[in-house]
């Protein structure tokens, strides 16, 4: 498999070629780690704020019930099985064909991103107190719990799409090898929920709609995020028409091994929350 234009053939490269890899995949490995690390810290903050403002109860419940479900088909159609399909093929015809082609497949790869995404934030915002019941069944014994939680996820579905451009835009990059915005990106997601904990939410009627605006606010900003990175990679986010493209067609035949086996784990999580969600008020929150 020949390589990319400016890559150093394998068997062709010095000690010292092979040193400047092995650096180059110690930092990429270093910027990772200290994102994630930073991520995570950022993400105790966050419960904290919460819990702080928030106890546990009734709207805490609600909203981390509502999170739940664009969360869930955020791993099914973007993170997991999206990613693990698309890599591949950007990555083979970058190699084999040309530079040039690899961006015009990820537009279009895009265009379905959006499409399919679209599709379902469309229907999971209607069908809310459907999937609401589906996923918090016990939250129908209290008529304002359910109510909130259906809200607050007509509130929250549209992440579902940032995300999955997010996850479109991690893949073109790590294939690039830029890790960093990436990486990044959800400490931006932690610090807009606990900016709209803290400045939304006393002005709001009912201030648990505070963390469900921040939701909003940090998936805008994981995007814009990545803007930069993608401009450098010279990729556009514009996307083009899909459906004729074969390679995109072969993107959805190697969807359907993954999507399975990260379903898997999506039911028993939807069954878990399901199950806490016939607890007490609080409950869910200290579960989660």
């Amino acid at each position: 498999m020949p390589g990319p234009p400016n890559s150093i053939p394998e068997k062709s490269r010095t000690p010292k070629d092979q040193k400047s890899v092995s650096i180059s995949i110690l930092k990429s490995a270093g910027v990772v780690t200290i994102f994630t690390l930073l991520s995570r810290i950022m993400g105790a903050v966050r419960d904290l704020f919460i819990a702080n403002i928030f106890g546990a109860g009734l709207v805490t419940d609600a909203f981390i019930q509502a999170f739940t479900i664009p969360n869930v088909f955020r791993r099914l159609t973007a993170e997991g099985s999206m990613t693990l399909a698309f890599l591949p093929i950007y990555t083979e015809i970058r190699e084999q064909r040309s530079a040039e082609e690899a961006k015009r497949f990820a537009s279009r790869v895009l265009g379905l991103v959006l499409f399919g995404t679209g599709l379902i934030c469309a229907l999971g915002m209607i069908f809310s107190p459907q999937l609401v019941w589906l996923f918090a069944a016990g939250f129908a014994e209290d008529a304002e719990k359910f109510q909130l939680t259906t809200d607050l996820n007509r509130l929250m579905f549209p992440y579902l799409i940032l995300v999955s451009v997010v996850a479109w835009s991690m893949g073109i990059l790590n294939a690039e090898k830029r890790f960093a915005a990436p990486a990044a990106a959800p400490i931006f997601l932690n610090l807009a929920i606990i900016g709209g904990a803290i400045s939304l939410a006393p002005w709001l009627e009912r201030p648990i709609e505070g963390l469900g605006w921040g939701v909003l606010l940090g998936g805008l900003l994981q995007v814009f995020l990545q803007i930069p990175s993608l401009f450098r990679v010279e990729q556009p986010l514009l996307p083009k028409i899909f459906w004729l493209d074969p390679e995109v067609k072969r993107l959805l035949k190697l969807l359907g091994p993954s999507l399975f086996g990260v379903a898997v784990y999506q039911i028993n999580i939807i069954i878990l929350r399901n199950l806490a969600s016939f607890l007490p008020d609080g409950q869910v929150t200290y579960y989660y």
